[in-house]
């Protein structure tokens, strides 16, 4: 390619390419590069399910921690606390183009993905600093940024239209985490519509034991998927783990103070993925044959 380069600059009498084709050149090898470390049919399905996880967190988070449509408006808080307009934080600037992301995934239109990605990268930035600069006392905080920025960059690590594996990630996390903000099973309270906080949202809703013991089934179902010879779909899940696995580890240090266990959580994380992408790398080396 690079010689095929050099003969389109000779012949438009230049001595090197054009920068537009040093560009092109650079990117066509970061892309080779990427689907050697991680084929290009794993990073499909991975972006795919990191797509609907991106739509489910967006709809649990806007409406129990952002909107509470159930509560009163004008919004009442005590003393000098403040709210963001008619919504009980920022974090609407982050889950309405972190949803039509996802939504952009969904109706296939891989640009409208990339461009709300931006939007929603700048909106969560947006919302940090309003929180850190305004003297919020409900964020939105680190970790919700952390993870919505990982849920971002999952999304985008590949080809998110693979509609079976979006749906899939809308189900699980979003059904998982909307069960958990009515059930409320650590507080006691069952079946109750409440607003919770931008730090419950980490505590009760998903909680660091519920992650750890999510990371637990995601590791047994990845070792049955290399057993089964069905890695490309076990590195999948591995990598589309990486933003709950981040959010597990912080959730057990910082909330429950499990240090070992927090670091447990990250070890195990990795291990995921780098031993499932190693068998697919494996697995796709052809094999010499051998003479006797």
């Amino acid at each position: 390619m690079l010689g095929t380069l050099l003969d389109v600059a000779d012949a438009h009498g230049r001595t090197r390419p054009a920068r537009g084709e040093v560009v092109g050149l650079r990117l066509h090898g970061l892309r080779g590069w990427a689907d050697a470390v991680v084929p290009s049919a794993v990073r499909r399905i991975a972006a795919s399910i990191g797509a609907g996880s991106a739509l489910g967190f967006a709809l649990v988070y806007g409406v129990f921690v952002v909107w509470g449509p159930w509560d009163a408006r004008p919004l009442q808080t005590p003393g000098d606390l403040r709210t963001f307009g008619p919504f009980w934080n920022a974090g609407i600037l982050v889950v309405v183009p972190l949803a039509l992301m996802a939504l952009a995934a969904a109706v296939r239109s891989r640009w409208g993905v990339h461009l709300l990605a931006v939007l929603a990268v700048l909106g969560a930035a947006a919302a940090w600093l309003l929180g850190r600069t305004d003297g919020s006392w409900n964020g939105p905080h680190s970790t919700t940024t952390g993870v919505t920025l990982l849920l971002i960059l999952l999304a985008n690590c590949g080809d998110p239209r693979h509609r079976g594996a979006f749906l899939w990630g809308l189900a699980v996390v979003g059904g998982g985490l909307a069960s958990y903000a009515v059930l409320f099973p650590s507080s006691g309270r069952t079946f109750r519509l409440t607003t919770v906080t931008d730090s419950a949202m980490w505590t009760v809703v998903a909680p660091a034991w519920m992650l750890a013991a999510a990371g637990a089934l995601l590791a047994i179902l990845v070792i049955v998927l290399l057993v089964q010879r069905r890695q490309e779909l076990a590195a999948s899940l591995s990598i589309a783990w990486i933003p709950w696995g981040a959010a597990g580890a912080i959730a057990l240090r910082w909330f429950a103070n499990e240090r070992t266990d927090a670091v447990i959580m990250v070890i195990g994380s990795a291990t995921l993925v780098l031993v499932s992408l190693t068998v697919v790398a494996l697995r796709r080396t052809p094999r010499r044959a051998v003479s006797h």
